[in-house]
């Protein structure tokens, strides 16, 4: 009777269940807490969709999300970053771009691994046109992209002269932000 249940403790049942076989008594539990009017703060949502989707529930976890969102619920970067994963993972890429998107419209802008989840989901696709066009916004917000998502897009980029050609400027960037010591092979290295 003295032990008081936070939010953050029930994040650790929602996530304990999801990940130890339970996805569908996560769900549950989580949609009772909501019944039940307990204020959850973005990071419990999160923690629900981010559990779902690691256990290859993504249908599910879209579905929350967007009652989140329909909702109102309290939302955030990361959260949006999750449910883009979700997409990404489940090959729902149109999905993935379109919140992308809204994201910005929610008043959400994208971090670092935002664009990187969005931009390895199209590179993975091969989606070309769709990877300049957010890696110009990624370019324009001043977002610097880690080593293995800089690689993809090289290579997806590279054999087609016109569109390397186009980002020649951002490629010698990151050429010049890896280590002497390091050289180019940190670009190499960070796919493996």
């Amino acid at each position: 009777n003295d032990l008081a249940v936070d939010c953050y403790t029930r994040t650790g049942y929602l996530t304990a269940l999801c990940r130890g076989g339970g996805p569908q008594v996560a769900v549950n539990m989580y949609e009772g807490m909501i019944r039940d009017k307990i204020r959850l703060d973005a990071h419990v949502h999160t923690a629900m969709i981010d559990g779902l989707i690691e256990v290859g529930r993504y249908s599910t976890a879209i579905r929350l999300f967007n009652r989140c969102v329909k909702e109102k619920y309290p939302l955030d970067v990361v959260s949006y970053t999750v449910a883009i994963k979700g997409l990404v993972r489940g090959k729902r890429m149109d999905e993935a771009c379109s919140l992308f998107s809204k994201m910005r419209e929610d008043g959400v802008m994208p971090n670092r691994r935002t664009y990187r989840t969005i931009i390895s989901g199209l590179c993975k696709e091969r989606e070309k046109e769709k990877v300049k066009k957010v890696l110009w916004e990624c370019v324009e917000e001043g977002v610097e992209l880690d080593p293995d998502t800089k690689f993809k897009v090289f290579c997806l980029l590279y054999p087609y002269r016109r569109d390397f050609s186009e980002f020649r400027s951002v490629f010698e960037k990151w050429k010049e932000d890896v280590d002497d010591f390091d050289s180019c092979d940190e670009l190499s290295v960070s796919a493996g």
